[in-house]
């Protein structure tokens, strides 16, 4: 049965391979990025159906384009919260516009979208957010990723806390602790230091397996996936 699907962050990286994989199993996705260029070369896929959507999601006066198509959609069963930001710094040099933007779009930007989208979507639906390694407790830590980190275990929680407040109508929302993927976040944070066995199109085929049925084993888990390095 083709789904409908919300990919945020669909512009490059994991997000763009996510919204391929999608697209190739005859889905219909909403791909929302700040830079749709490369998405628009999906529009003329063979199989599924791609809405590219240029759009800021820091900007509370973009979320009407996403409206529109909901309206026009009326259901929804798959959202993922793959937008994220990066900022490599120590804590002592951090700007308040470092802090507030991380903050911005690794966890208000899922709470909104959440809020948004979530009356659009029935007992089956999942929502899948994108957290990291870094914000899971107990777990190996990097020098300058405190901003980074602490927002991705904010959204750890949040899955946790609205899994349970959702459980009897659904959907069901689980958290995907990504470990190194080999991508371009990867690269600017870590540009000589680090390489992943893992390519951002094998962790996206991973997402998209989980995106389809992992809801049927979990609901409200945060499940790391780590590399073997």
């Amino acid at each position: 049965m083709k789904k409908k699907v919300i990919i945020t962050g669909s512009g490059n990286g994991i997000g763009y391979e996510i919204s391929k994989e999608f697209l190739n199993m005859g889905h219909h996705v909403l791909a929302i990025s700040r830079d749709v260029s490369k998405l628009l070369k999906l529009k003329n896929r063979p199989f599924g159906i791609c809405i590219p959507l240029e759009m800021d999601l820091t900007q509370k006066s973009s979320y009407k384009k996403i409206e529109k198509i909901l309206l026009e959609w009326m259901f929804v069963d798959i959202l993922i919260n793959n937008a994220g930001f990066l900022v490599k710094k120590n804590f002592d040099k951090l700007k308040d516009q470092d802090i507030y933007y991380s903050y911005e779009v690794n966890i208000f930007v899922p709470i909104k979208m959440i809020q948004l989208v979530k009356p659009y979507m029935g007992k089956k639906s999942h929502i899948v957010n994108i957290g990291s390694m870094g914000g899971i407790p107990n777990t190996k830590k990097f020098p300058g990723l405190s901003i980074y980190s602490s927002s991705k275990a904010a959204l750890s929680n949040l899955t946790e806390v609205i899994a349970e407040e959702f459980k009897k109508e659904g959907p069901s929302v689980n958290c995907l602790a990504l470990g190194a993927v080999q991508s371009k976040m990867l690269k600017d944070a870590f540009p000589c230091l680090y390489d992943s066995s893992i390519s951002s199109k094998k962790m996206a085929q991973y997402i998209y397996s989980f995106s389809i049925e992992g809801n049927t084993f979990f609901n409200g888990k945060t499940i790391p996936i780590s590399s073997k390095n």
